[in-house]
């Protein structure tokens, strides 16, 4: 972003106010000293930054008059003066051809900054604005106008490093420290010596100075970064720019030996490149990348998340999870200076740390390239679209505001996209909700691009399309649901057949609280389907034992059985013991809790769903509160359980590692969980190799550990990675023995999971992995295919993934949207695409041809 400050900000621009000044000067002294006269107004306005609010020709007027007055009286004195023997120290000829060099280097290295560095620059060092003036110019935060001439800085001192790598050694840094180092006056003076240097020469020392004085200054402190989950660094924060051009006394040379010793944190020799392409594949020029440290968590499921939604607001939280107002990678971008932006042709290449690659203010980002680990490469690519701006209000039928409404985009799936995306991470969309008064706006939208659902508890789902341009006054009317199909109502008591207020009742992710009287009622209506004969009941309330009813679906064919009593068992139960190690110390400060307990309310057990709402919370991949830490005796106490058999997992830090008991039914006290004497493999080392048995390199080999386990599906954390050799190797050091699996993946590999082989040993490992195709389906929708099927020679199914730089979503069935597909991964075995209709019937099988590299189409 660039903006207008009251002074023109390019050094040649302001040679119209030379012009007149030169003329008022010949007004009131003759001959040469008109030049010196002018040059010594110049002199003044660059040492005390003239004040803005006043005009600035009257302001130079008024010096220009001060310091003709002043040459009068001092004339005969200066005379005097000149006719004396000068004996102060002059700077050499080599040294102040030097420093013009220099300056010649810093003003170009200025000229040729991109936006909005260059502006801000010349607005902090040139005007001397203070960060909230440039702030207050620029239209954007106090802390980014700071981190913008941070970058800035950066970027200069970079753009010189390139240009002469010894360039704060040049002769003209040696005349700055030695012992009578040059003022801001004197060094203009010097200047001054040839009628050739106007004012642009001037303004050029400054900058230069500004450059030089920034590299001189000694750096601040800055506090160690403090660690945050999930978050990944960015560049380190470089030197803080001084507030203003220094002229002060001090000598160079003192403040470069005040300067503690402090080694320059790396940066990449090679810029990252890509591409920007638009959800089309087309490309993207005019761009602005900017650096995200992280991106927001992405809902795995888009039909999960709209469900949550209808979940009463007390129950919902019971989630860990807080709900985000807006996309946390706004917030990022916000903060971020711009790194460059995209050419004509869409490529770019910028210099970066670690984070996430997006684009800038005006665009959306749909697909991110994330810095990956090494050296930087090119081939990345980022998928955005203009971003626009919806507002408007949702009513109900009667025209009555509706506040609440969940209203988010439906991502585009990107299936006109030419190239594979396995590279990048999806963007969470943004969201928003609307206010007491059914008003509501949502930013961040892709220009025309997938609609925007509206979700409402009680209410139909309502869309509209995702508008070309940032649109208002846009009115959504929702629609009631049919609640009219089914209603599952009852009553709660306790032990004692007494009615318990405030108990969760939960059924299919339909959850309520029970009124004062014990009574709820579980809505199945257009928005939820009728519960499948397998679902599980559960009531609970803190104090009780949580009631769990499997199969209870089936019993709702009937509609007499509609209409229920739910006793809860009884007081809570608790299971307690010690947690020793293999010669039977205790073992202090470790984390146990139940292990594989399925969830019935989004991330949240029977157990769980029991317990106080102040409940700590722990982290086990999932925040668990029926846990309990050992203390200095290794004892624990897990409360809040119910009469059932559990599993108990022990978390080490220490080494990291787990173990989890035999099962132990609740109720249940002294028990003594002793650990193996080795819960971690000192090595574990082999090689990957394909199908053909040929060792692959650059393989990512990580060791992860299953922290969590919930209807077989597992909560990791990865405690050790490498990559494969020239030969295929891998070496890892300290792995758990236990819950342990390996995650391989490459660029030309497809994700796949190893487990050690306890008949080799563990220095021996082999891991066969297949080789990555990519293909894509296009279909003549009036053919009826809506889904397809791969299978290899053997008619056996192969997996199909949407792979992202964070993970992969795989499918034996993957839906087609219009009779499309998005560029997805199989692998090396697949022969044969088998294209089906809605109901599952097969209509064609196609066979499958893969060229290394290229994208397989396959149309029917």
């Amino acid at each position: 972003m660039t903006s207008t400050s009251p002074f023109e900000l390019e050094p040649a621009s302001l040679l119209r106010h030379d012009q007149w000044l030169r003329a008022l000067a010949r007004s009131l002294v003759h001959g040469t000293d008109v030049d010196d006269l002018v040059q010594d107004t110049w002199t003044a306005a660059l040492r005390q930054r003239p004040d803005a609010s006043q005009p600035l020709r009257g302001w130079l007027a008024t010096v220009l008059r001060r310091l003709a007055s002043r040459r009068h009286r001092s004339d005969s004195r200066r005379r005097a003066r000149e006719q004396e023997p000068r004996h102060e120290a002059q700077p050499s000829t080599e040294a102040t051809v030097a420093l013009l060099e220099l300056q010649r280097a810093v003003s170009g290295a200025v000229s040729a900054m991109a936006e909005p560095y260059r502006t801000t620059i010349l607005l902090r060092y040139f005007h001397g604005f203070d960060y909230a003036e440039i702030a207050a110019r620029e239209a954007i935060s106090e802390p980014a106008a700071r981190k913008r001439v941070e970058r800035g800085l950066e970027l200069l001192r970079a753009q010189l490093q390139r240009r002469d790598a010894d360039w704060k050694r040049a002769p003209a840094m040696l005349v700055l420290a030695g012992p009578s180092p040059f003022t801001l006056p004197s060094l203009l003076g010097v200047v001054a010596m040839s009628q050739a240097f106007k004012f642009t020469t001037a303004a050029v020392v400054v900058v230069a100075l500004a450059g030089i004085v920034w590299w001189l200054q000694p750096p601040p402190s800055v506090p160690a970064p403090v660690e945050a989950a999930g978050r990944a660094e960015l560049a380190p924060v470089p030197a803080t720019a001084p507030a203003v051009a220094v002229t002060g006394s001090t000598p160079a040379a003192e403040r470069v030996a005040a300067a503690p010793a402090q080694a320059e944190v790396p940066k990449p020799a090679r810029p990252w490149r890509g591409r920007v392409l638009d959800p089309r594949g087309r490309t993207l020029g005019g761009v602005p990348i900017v650096l995200a440290a992280r991106l927001s968590a992405e809902d795995t499921d888009a039909a999960t998340a709209a469900q949550r939604v209808l979940l009463p607001a007390d129950v919902r939280a019971l989630s860990a999870r807080p709900e985000r107002r807006w996309n946390e990678v706004e917030l990022a971008r916000d903060a971020k200076p711009e790194l460059g932006h995209s050419a004509a042709d869409g490529s770019f290449a910028v210099f970066a740390e670690s984070g996430y690659l997006i684009a800038g203010p005006g665009w959306t980002t749909l697909r991110s390239p994330p810095l990956p680990a090494g050296a930087p490469a090119g081939g990345l690519l980022l998928v955005a679209t203009r971003e626009v701006s919806v507002s408007g209000e949702v009513v109900d039928e009667a025209g009555r505001p509706l506040a609440g409404v969940r209203l988010g985009p439906d991502w585009p799936v990107l299936d006109d996209f030419p190239e594979a995306l396995d590279a990048t991470t999806k963007v969470a969309p943004p969201f928003a909700w609307s206010g007491p008064d059914g008003t509501f706006t949502l930013a961040g939208l892709p220009a025309g691009e997938g609609r925007i659902e509206f979700h409402r508890a009680g209410f139909l789902v309502q869309h509209a399309d995702a508008p070309e341009a940032t649109t208002t006054g846009l009115r959504i009317v929702m629609r009631s649901a049919d609640s009219g199909r089914m209603v599952v109502k009852g009553v709660v008591l306790d032990h004692r057949e007494v009615p318990v207020a405030k108990a969760v009742v939960v059924l299919e992710e339909n959850a309520v609280h029970t009124r004062d009287d014990g009574r709820f009622e579980l809505v199945f209506g257009a928005e939820r389907s009728a519960p499948g004969p397998l679902s599980v009941l559960v009531a609970a309330c803190p104090g009780h034992q949580a009631l769990v009813v499997p199969g209870f679906g089936a019993r709702l064919r009937d509609p007499a059985a509609r209409e229920v009593v739910l006793r809860l068992p009884g007081p809570a139960l608790s299971i307690s013991g010690v947690v020793v190690d293999h010669e039977g110390k205790p073992v202090v400060d470790v984390l146990v809790y139940p292990w594989d307990e399925p969830f019935v309310l989004e991330d949240r057990t029977a157990d769980e769903l029991g317990m106080p709402p102040d409940a700590p919370a722990h982290q086990a991949g999932v925040p668990l509160r029926v846990a309990a830490r050992t203390d200095a005796d290794g004892a624990f106490t897990l409360r809040g359980l119910r009469a059932h058999g559990y599993r108990l997992h022990v978390d080490l830090k220490k080494p990291r590692a787990g173990f989890t008991s035999e099962v132990v039914t609740a109720p249940a006290g002294n028990m003594r969980l002793q650990l193996p004497e080795q819960v971690v493999y000192e090595c574990i080392a082999g090689t990957v190799v394909d199908r053909a048995g040929a060792p692959i390199a650059g393989v990512e080999v990580g060791a992860s550990q299953a922290v969590f386990v919930c209807h077989g599906n597992s909560y990791g954390e990865t405690v050790a990675r490498t990559k494969t050799g020239a030969d295929g190797r891998f070496e890892l050091k300290d792995v758990p023995r236990f819950h342990i699996s390996f995650h391989l993946n490459g660029d030309d590999v497809v994700p796949s999971e190893a487990k050690v082989d306890g008949g080799v040993a563990p220095l021996e490992q082999r891991f066969v992995v297949a080789r990555r195709c990519h293909l894509r389906i296009e279909v003549d929708p009036a053919r009826g295919v809506t889904a397809f099927r791969v299978r290899n020679a053997a008619g056996d199914e192969v997996q199909i993934l949407e792979l992202t730089s964070g993970g992969s979503l795989s499918r034996n069935r993957w839906p087609l949207k219009d009779g499309r597909s998005t560029v997805l991964a199989v692998s090396e075995d697949a022969v044969t695409a088998v294209l089906e209709n809605t109901a599952g019937d097969e209509i064609v099988r196609l066979p499958l041809t893969f060229v290394a590299g290229e994208v397989s189409v396959v149309r029917y």
